[in-house]
């Protein structure tokens, strides 16, 4: 099962995402602040970010200098969710390495779609017996 990092502020936000995932089939887990969402990455090495651009603590452009720091997570996809539409900030987040980039406000299916092209779509199967 795929993980995937929401690193979000807005609890209701991330709360209504995480269940997307869930109800979809992902693994997902939930970080309200960059800081917190920074040290989960690192511990748990999800397969993929989502990430809130303007946090109180570590803004979504920090995070994603320290994700593409990292050995283990460069190669991870990292998607900013904003409500920040301004091309500038666009360009900033893939200057820095950013693989997408989801405005809000977005719906269940756009979440999906951005996530799916990154990461295939979870499957449930039941273990093949070896007897």
């Amino acid at each position: 099962m795929y993980r995937i990092l929401v690193v979000e502020d807005n609890d209701s936000t991330m709360t209504e995402v995480l269940d997307w995932l869930y109800q979809d089939g992902y693994g997902a887990i939930g970080a309200t602040t960059g800081q917190r969402g920074l040290v989960l990455a690192q511990r748990l090495r999800p397969d993929l970010i989502l990430c809130n651009i303007h946090m109180p603590d570590l803004d979504g452009f920090s995070v994603l200098q320290e994700v593409r720091a990292d050995q283990h997570l460069r190669q991870t996809p990292f998607i900013f969710v904003s409500g920040e539409m301004e091309p500038e900030t666009v360009r900033r987040g893939r200057q820095l390495g950013a693989d997408d980039h989801l405005f809000q406000p977005f719906t269940q299916a756009q979440i999906l779609a951005t996530v799916r092209k990154h990461l295939p779509r979870p499957h449930s199967s039941f273990p093949l017996s070896s007897d």
